[in-house]
């Protein structure tokens, strides 16, 4: 219970609060009746079918609440893993996620205020704009009460005690503290997933703001140092991968490896930790080495390849593949065979195929 404990001092629970107003309505079949001039025997068809809903109010005028709801879980998110229906926020950074969250909730008020003051003529307008439907909008339509009531902001922050360490309660609790790493390293990981199916799968090269998610990534993983001294490991990586980088232009070739390969085993929680790991039991610019400096573009590879039936050379000896050579001739087609061959990349190619 020693390691629960000095982990619960070093982190405050928040939680967010947060309803919306959806706008919704259980579709009927007399509304498409009424509206389409379509029958359904609903009687018949409810066992395998559900008509939906019907939208009684203008969605863009509720964007801009469900915007707010998405800032406030962001700001959450940008520094904490989820944690018993909240976020496990170090007491590092809640005093600044305080503020935030309550600018954001100050916001999601005056929106709503500004809402409901003008409720009646937005429903109005969005009846207008929907004729086949207006009549069903303003039958079905919410009161401007029933919709302040149902809108709200509202956010939480809390210590956390095991109490009695013996007790079923503490327990309890400390599974939960003890799965806190593994949610860390897990949120890195879509965080990470996310960067490389976004900004780098497929690019030959790309600017410096693909290394913003990666700094996110290194300031969410500072705040938990007190709970594993890997954590900071790995945060210091991933801060030395991008100082080494290019100080201009467009990150391309070797940088560009280098910054898929990290990204690529932040994706992987087992592979990040023993990354992490290596830089507490060698350092970070041995690791660097190890890990990223031992890949250099010309470096041979030992690579499986489908051999061009035109590049082949008849002898004796096994066949080999002659790229590039001037004398190579074309022969008739033969079948595809698979030989490991070693492969050098020219010094200005890029031999992981960006």
């Amino acid at each position: 219970m020693a390691i629960v404990q000095q982990t619960l001092e070093h982190i405050t629970l928040f939680t967010l609060n947060i309803s919306l107003f959806h706008g919704n309505r259980k579709l009927s079949a007399a509304d498409l009746k009424k509206a389409l001039n379509v029958t359904i025997d609903t009687d018949a068809s409810k066992a395998v079918m559900a008509l939906g809903v019907k939208r009684v109010f203008d969605k863009k005028e509720l964007a801009k609440l469900t915007a707010v709801k998405r800032a406030m879980q962001t700001a959450c998110a940008l520094v904490a893993p989820p944690f018993m229906g909240g976020f496990a926020v170090p007491n590092s950074k809640k005093d600044a996620l305080a503020e935030k969250l309550e600018e954001l909730k100050q916001k999601g008020l005056s929106l709503k205020a500004d809402l409901v003051a003008r409720y009646d003529s937005v429903l109005d307008e969005y009846a207008k704009l929907n004729p086949q439907w207006t009549d069903i909008i303003k039958q079905s339509a919410f009161s401007a009460n029933y919709v302040d009531a149902q809108i709200g902001f509202d956010w939480n922050g809390i210590g956390i005690s095991p109490g009695d360490s013996d007790g079923l309660m503490a327990k309890n609790l400390s599974t939960k503290v003890g799965g806190l790493l593994g949610e860390l390293l897990l949120d890195i990981a879509k965080a990470a997933k996310t960067l490389s199916e976004e900004s780098l799968f497929g690019k030959s090269g790309v600017n410096r703001r693909a290394f913003s998610p990666l700094l996110k990534m290194a300031d969410k993983l500072d705040g938990f140092i007190f709970m594993d001294s890997r954590v900071g490991a790995l945060a210091q990586m991933i801060r030395h991968v991008l100082l080494v980088m290019p100080k201009e232009g467009r990150i391309e070739g070797s940088s560009l490896r280098d910054l898929v390969l990290l990204t690529s085993m932040l994706e992987k929680p087992d592979s990040a930790l023993q990354l992490a790991q290596k830089v507490e039991d060698t350092g970070v610019l041995d690791t660097y080495d190890n890990v990223f400096g031992s890949l250099p573009q010309a470096k041979p590879a030992s690579v499986v390849v489908d051999a061009p039936a035109a590049l082949l050379v008849h002898q004796t000896s096994p066949p080999q593949i002659v790229v590039g050579s001037e004398t190579a001739s074309a022969v008739p087609p033969v079948a595809a065979f698979k030989q490991e061959v070693v492969y050098v990349a020219p010094v200005d190619n890029n031999p992981f195929g960006f």
